[in-house]
């Protein structure tokens, strides 16, 4: 069996506690593993950069500018650190419940259509990461783009959830 990097646990335990299925755990975990491999500090400074990070993107699911300030902001007035993987497991579970940050439609298409992991991780790109098929096309092989088989990654994330 593939050992499980360090963060996973931390990030499904997070989203189970905020009563994410599995089938939406996994396609959000399999979506981290593709834009940061699990590292909250992992980020890219292609489009604009936010004044506070110096990064384009940051963090599990690889913020923009904006979201950035949400993030900080909301980890800030929690009194917690917004570099930490738990941390940035309960800001999704906030931006996906509070209206305040613009992400409730987003999160709620995604919940609406997350009955297994496969169209989980297809609406979670679309509605959530709003790549809307554009850099994740799943085809009937599984395979996504060519380079990385998010399919393959959600069912074995579902199965660990599944049978932990």
């Amino acid at each position: 069996m593939q050992s499980i990097p360090g963060n996973v646990p931390i990030i499904a335990g997070v989203l189970s506690n905020a009563g994410w299925t599995n089938s939406q755990i996994a396609a959000a975990i399999g979506n981290m593993s593709v834009e940061s491999g699990w590292n909250p500090n992992s980020f890219n400074t292609i489009g604009t950069i936010n004044s506070t990070t110096g990064y384009a993107h940051y963090g599990l699911l690889q913020w923009d500018a904006v979201r950035q300030d949400n993030l900080i902001n909301w980890a800030n007035s929690q009194g917690l650190d917004y570099t930490q993987a738990d941390v940035q497991a309960q800001f999704a579970t906030v931006e996906a419940t509070n209206p305040a940050y613009g992400e409730t439609k987003a999160y709620a298409n995604f919940f609406n259509n997350s009955s297994d992991p496969t169209s989980g991780a297809t609406s979670f790109d679309k509605y959530v990461e709003k790549q809307y098929g554009i850099r994740m096309l799943i085809h009937k092989d599984g395979k996504i783009d060519g380079t990385f088989e998010i399919t393959d990654e959600t069912k074995y994330m579902w199965c660990i959830l599944k049978h932990k």
